[in-house]
């Protein structure tokens, strides 16, 4: 069952569960008892009702994480890492707000504001540019660059 219900996705599930953390992130879960299942229900219900915001609930948030952690720090690139961006970017299943919060996590909205140019964020803010396109024209001011392409 749960591999028709996950159409070619990876297939998760929990069984006789008193709490879940992310219920969102499980094609089936099987509930311990009758307040969980009305619990799971209304959590369901809220989702339903607004489903574009809970697309990138689908995704592995932490191989997407590890990989802008890798191309950030400096080390070798490893493929697997542009890969499994490009084909998450590709599937449509991460949103801009799930990239904006990501980034933010990871210390992109501090180093704008504190004008922190390390290697590490120039990298970081350089790949938000890449993935949200409408943080451009703040990381241009962050470099300094004006609309002409000439330094300030």
């Amino acid at each position: 069952m749960a591999e028709i219900k996950a159409n070619d996705l990876p297939i998760s599930w929990a069984y006789n569960v008193e709490a879940i953390e992310r219920p969102e992130q499980f094609i089936i879960i099987h509930p311990a008892n009758t307040e969980v299942e009305a619990s799971l229900s209304q959590t369901q219900t809220k989702m339903m009702k607004n489903p574009r915001e809970n697309i990138s609930t689908n995704i592995d948030e932490a191989a997407i994480e590890t990989a802008i952690k890798g191309l950030i720090s400096g080390s070798q690139i490893k493929q697997e890492w542009v890969e499994n961006l490009i084909l998450k970017l590709q599937n449509g299943q991460v949103t801009s707000k799930y990239l904006n919060n990501l980034f933010d996590n990871l210390g992109a909205g501090n180093a704008v504001k504190q004008g922190n140019a390390n290697a590490q964020m120039v990298r970081l803010l350089t790949l938000r540019a890449i993935f949200i396109p409408e943080t451009l024209p703040e990381y241009l001011n962050w470099l300094n660059i004006t609309g002409d392409g000439k330094r300030r």
